[in-house]
């Protein structure tokens, strides 16, 4: 998982790309940590695992 500005997004080379997944979008890159804790949290509640493949999965994703 990372964190990119939305405006990378806008590129060429991320508008080609067919399998991009966004996990969330915040204001700011602060907002963006509280976003990306949210997620780890709530794959850690989900799985007991810090195993991003298994949470997408469990979520029907992936």
């Amino acid at each position: 998982m990372d964190i990119y500005p939305a405006s990378l997004l806008l590129t060429e080379y991320y508008s080609k790309k067919e399998d991009l997944l966004i996990l969330g979008i915040a204001a700011d890159y602060y907002e963006a940590l509280e976003v990306a804790r949210d997620i780890v949290d709530e794959m850690y509640h989900t799985t007991g695992r810090f195993s991003i493949r298994e949470f997408l999965s469990n979520n029907g994703q992936r």
